[in-house]
């Protein structure tokens, strides 16, 4: 994007991140949010790999190959 293009932002001014995530990953992941913020970071992997296999055993995501599911896992941590 060239540094003079404005970028994509939400209404409350944050910028808006464009990935190929479904809306039911997304729905998944917005569901977990709060437990993921609650958690202490001794908890955090633990708790992210429960949410990986919750993912993981979506249809969509079943028949992603490996380069394609740890691509995947970096989108659902960020």
């Amino acid at each position: 994007m060239h540094s003079r293009s404005p970028s994509l932002q939400d209404p409350v001014g944050d910028r808006v991140v464009r990935t190929d995530l479904t809306d039911v990953e997304i729905a998944v992941l917005d569901r977990r949010l709060p437990a993921w913020m609650e958690c202490s970071k001794d908890k955090k992997k633990a708790n992210f790999e429960a949410v990986c296999e919750e993912l993981r055993a979506l249809p969509y995501v079943t028949a992603l190959n490996r380069n394609q599911w740890d691509s995947r896992k970096k989108q659902y941590k960020t």
